[in-house]
């Protein structure tokens, strides 16, 4: 776990793991049935309910700077768009996919 510099508590951008945990996690980092958002969001969900999370974060440990244009760290611009235009649909299918038991989430 990390801290990302936008989503301070809870996120695992920069996935470090044992082999064991890949194979625990059937092998899939990031689920493919996310286009842009919250693939992360799933990861660190999983990891969780799997007791696997291990907080890595020390007192000084520098952060990296996400320069989102959410929290007004720079302008939208068209890198944004694409990812905006789909944001709903990735909203939607975490929602969704946090509703199914764990096992049936580690599928493709």
């Amino acid at each position: 776990m990390v801290n990302d510099g936008y989503q301070q508590g809870g996120c695992v951008t920069i996935p470090i793991m044992t082999f064991s945990t890949l194979i625990k996690l059937n092998r899939i980092i990031y689920h493919p049935s996310y286009n842009w958002q919250f693939a992360d969001a799933e990861l660190y969900d999983n990891l969780m309910k799997m007791g696997r999370l291990k907080n890595m974060r020390k007192p000084k440990m520098p952060v990296f700077e996400h320069r989102h244009w959410a929290n007004a760290k720079r302008k939208f611009d068209a890198v944004d768009k694409p990812g905006t235009a789909i944001a709903g649909k990735d909203t939607k299918n975490y929602n969704n996919r946090m509703k199914m038991p764990l096992a049936e989430r580690l599928k493709v």
